[in-house]
């Protein structure tokens, strides 16, 4: 295989969303290897903008992968999803490790004037723009060289559960006054002769402020807002990494 082939697999495996997993178990020298990309990855000046919290323990993978309520759907293909607010879980959470990015303002500031020489606060708008930017970095690196090696990926920015914020925070110990949870990358194998699409996640949240948890797997009709509704039968994401994308080339050459 020619290396442009090779990095156009990368990139078909890294542009999908895998949310299904095997109990895979990734070596520590791998990881290590993986927390070196992305804390070395380039940003503005090199200055760093993230702090990295990498997640290998299964046990508490599966307590937060609880706390990522956040992809809305439809109760079933016929119902728009604004009369049946339904959400699921982020499955990407529980692949065999999460990496966890955290925006923060750098400590040691390289460069940060204005045109005229002045010092620039250390917090404003740009800095963020710088934060975020060097987060996509990190994170793209760090996929691209996971599925090189043959793993699947997920990107991930659903850290939260109604009337549970801050789970995430508090578990792990991010103070909110110093950083702020930005995206995570699940990393692991997809089950086989699988879509990566479709996940083991049986439970639906219908509502919002006080949501009702449902069972998929038991539940055939549901009542909401004196409306009975069928429920769907399982839960599969939607898929977008084929679509076309809005993007213009201009070249000159």
């Amino acid at each position: 295989m020619s290396e442009q082939n090779k990095q156009k697999r990368i990139l078909e495996t890294i542009k999908r969303c895998q949310r299904n997993w095997t109990d895979t178990r990734i070596s520590k020298e791998l990881i290590d290897h993986w927390i070196w990309i992305a804390t070395n990855s380039p940003s503005k000046q090199y200055e760093g903008y993230f702090n990295l919290y990498v997640i290998e323990d299964r046990k508490l993978i599966q307590e937060l992968l609880e706390y990522t309520w956040g992809f809305t759907m439809a109760i079933n293909r016929d119902v728009p999803m604004d009369e049946v607010p339904v959400n699921s879980r982020n499955p990407q959470v529980g692949a065999a490790v999460y990496m966890l990015w955290t925006q923060k303002y750098p400590t040691n500031s390289n460069r940060n004037f204005e045109y005229s020489g002045v010092n620039k606060s250390n917090t404003v708008l740009s800095r963020r723009d710088n934060a975020f930017t060097s987060i996509g970095i990190s994170m793209a690196l760090t996929s691209y060289s996971a599925a090189s090696m043959g793993y699947e990926t997920a990107y991930n920015k659903n850290h939260h559960k109604p009337e549970h914020e801050g789970y995430w925070e508090d578990t792990l110990g991010i103070d909110p006054k110093v950083e702020e949870i930005a995206f995570g990358l699940g990393i692991g194998k997809g089950q086989k002769d699988r879509p990566h699409y479709e996940s083991d996640e049986t439970h639906i949240m219908v509502g919002v402020n006080k949501p009702d948890y449902v069972d998929v797997t038991n539940t055939r009709e549901y009542e909401y807002k004196g409306k009975q509704y069928s429920v769907m039968p399982t839960i599969t994401y939607p898929t977008h990494s084929k679509d076309d994308r809005d993007i213009v080339v201009k070249r000159f050459a």
